[in-house]
């Protein structure tokens, strides 16, 4: 499933509605367009056609009656399920328990009955809509927890049912798939291994148990370390399960040990530390902090050691209740992830920062609060010109008055080794000789992104259309070109243009001038290449004009000549006569 893309409405949602009875596919669409505009529905009789068009994607939702021929609305939602995980709707007017509890068991989203009122379609309408964002909604929590920076893994009893690629790399596994199924007690120390066993079993049973804890792990690659958990129960898909939020703390814990044996040695570990350091009581009172805390906030020891640290001046107005709550929480026990945050100076100059924090012993029980900040304020420039950059070329894009396509070569570039490995030297002559391998390859290629002005030259509504379309846009002269591009790109080469013709979705011929470039970063696998098409037609037409203006014009004064050549024999013809 995918969002629609930026060439289309946002808040479009593509529906497949399948059912053998005609009379319900057309009510169904009129009426579901009607309670919502935001749905557009594409309805389909055949079951096996139904699936067919889900391969080829585009779609957001399916809804399907339950008794058709030759599969039924099961058996359409086990196919589906072998490859997607598109929001399914079962809609039938012929349902039970029983047909509801198999619905659920193949992965059916929801399971709604038909009924004649109009005002029912707009409860279909919302159970729809309601589906198709709470997967949207998943993917997006999906997305966050794989490109978290700590490993997040869920476990039902003491076994990973989830790890996202950071859980992976801690425990030295290159695919987080590999984790399904085991048990995280494998990777546990055999000293720790009870204890943790013990949290986890009885956090799922609902008893009292730490929410913050240590212990050490043998990774798959051999390597001793110290992990950091933070976990909390929830239920996942009606089954109660631990979340757990894992860090790698096994230089922090060296740190903190060599801290407790050495206050002189962790005094120098600090003032030499690169980041600031600041240490607080549990009560917020600053009681320490270091030379590279100084040179960041401008701020001496005097100024700050022994304020509360809303008093000191760092923290901006903002931001102020929210560090009050934080602090209190995490004094509490609660574990605070890597925090960015503005700060400021004694300048009244605004910086950006990255802080973690840890509750460490001190001599005779004592506990303080130890926070380590980074200055990022270089990186967050750098993330924000960046950001700035992909939008004004994203805006230059969409805007252009050119036609501008983006497109993924990477299976094209797959054929073009398959080619070469299979000792295939000179590529231009092959591909002459064989035009069903250009066909071929040209299936390879994927459009991700058209403007506007590709829409409108080509005549096509959105983007699918134009995908669709794609084949029938090409003639002799465009396969020639496509086979000049692949020898160039087999080549090394980044950039190829030519003239060439096209045929638009309206079946009009034009002359087209291209381009393809490939961008930096891109050349080794073609993941990403730039398509731009000029239409010359009208100035292909006004040359041959010219031309056929020049000719007309060379054979007046062509003939003009011959008459006065003509003319001036006759004059001296006669002036020959007249002497005689």
């Amino acid at each position: 499933m995918t969002r629609p893309s930026h060439t289309g409405a946002v808040d479009t949602i593509r529906v497949l509605h399948i059912d053998d009875e005609r009379e319900p596919l057309r009510m169904t669409k009129k009426l579901l367009e009607m309670a919502d505009e935001r749905l557009k529905v594409e309805s389909v009789s055949s079951p096996v056609e139904a699936l067919e068009m889900l391969r080829e994607g585009g779609f957001d939702c399916v809804v399907t009656d339950f008794k058709m021929s030759p599969m039924d609305g099961i058996e359409v939602a086990r196919s589906i399920r072998e490859s997607s995980d598109i929001p399914i709707i079962l809609y039938t007017g012929h349902g039970s328990e029983d047909v509801a509890v198999k619905a659920f068991a193949v992965g059916i989203d929801d399971y709604v009955r038909k009924e004649l009122h109009p005002l029912h379609f707009e409860v279909l309408a919302n159970r729809v809509r309601g589906v198709v964002e709470r997967r949207w909604a998943e993917k997006l929590y999906g997305d966050i927890l794989d490109g978290s920076r700590d490993g997040v893994l869920l476990l039902e009893g003491t076994n990973f049912i989830y790890a996202n690629q950071a859980m992976a790399d801690l425990l030295g596994v290159s695919d987080p798939r590999e984790l399904i199924g085991r048990d995280s007690l494998d990777w546990i120390h055999k000293s720790d291994r009870e204890r943790v066993k013990r949290y986890s079993l009885g956090r799922q049973r609902g008893e009292d148990m730490p929410s913050v804890y240590e212990y050490n792990v043998e990774t798959s690659d051999g390597r001793e370390r110290v992990f950091e958990t933070s976990a909390s129960l929830i239920n996942f898909r009606g089954r109660k399960g631990s979340l757990e939020f894992t860090r790698d703390i096994t230089e922090r814990r060296q740190i903190r040990d060599e801290l407790k044996s050495s206050d002189q040695r962790w005094r120098s570990l600090v003032e030499l530390a690169p980041d600031g350091i600041v240490t607080l009581d549990l009560m917020g009172r600053v009681t320490s902090i270091n030379a590279a805390f100084t040179k960041l906030t401008g701020f001496n020891k005097d100024e700050i050691v022994g304020k509360h640290f809303t008093k000191v001046g760092t923290i901006t107005t903002k931001d102020m209740g929210r560090y009050v709550k934080l602090f209190a929480s995490f004094v509490r026990g609660k574990a605070l992830p890597v925090i960015e945050f503005d700060y400021r100076r004694k300048d009244g100059s605004l910086g950006k920062g990255e802080s973690v924090a840890q509750i460490v012993e001190l001599e005779e029980g004592k506990k303080e609060v130890l926070a380590i900040l980074r200055d990022v304020s270089d990186r967050s420039r750098m993330e924000e010109d960046l950001r700035e950059s992909e939008e004004r070329h994203r805006s230059l894009f969409d805007d252009s008055p050119v036609s501008l396509w983006e497109e993924d070569f990477s299976g094209v570039k797959k054929r073009l080794d398959d080619l070469r490995e299979s000792g295939v030297i000179d590529l231009r002559t092959y591909l002459e000789q064989n035009p069903d391998e250009v066909l071929d390859i040209r299936s390879h290629v994927k459009i991700t992104a058209v403007n506007k002005a590709t829409l409108d030259l080509y005549g096509a509504k959105d983007l699918e259309e134009l995908r669709r379309g794609f084949a029938s846009m090409f003639t002799e002269e465009s396969h020639a070109f496509f086979r000049e591009e692949l020898v160039a790109l087999s080549e090394g080469k980044t950039m190829v243009e030519g003239e060439s013709t096209t045929v638009t979705l309206r079946g009009d011929r034009r002359h087209v001038d291209l381009r393809l470039v490939v961008p930096h970063g891109y050349e080794g696998s073609l993941e990403k290449v730039i398509m731009s098409v000029v239409d010359i037609t009208e100035m292909k037409q006004l040359e041959e004009e010219r031309q056929e203006h020049s000719q007309e014009l060379e054979m007046k004064v062509e003939q003009r000549t011959r008459e006065l050549l003509d003319a001036e024999r006759m004059a001296a013809a006669g002036s020959i006569a007249a002497m005689v």
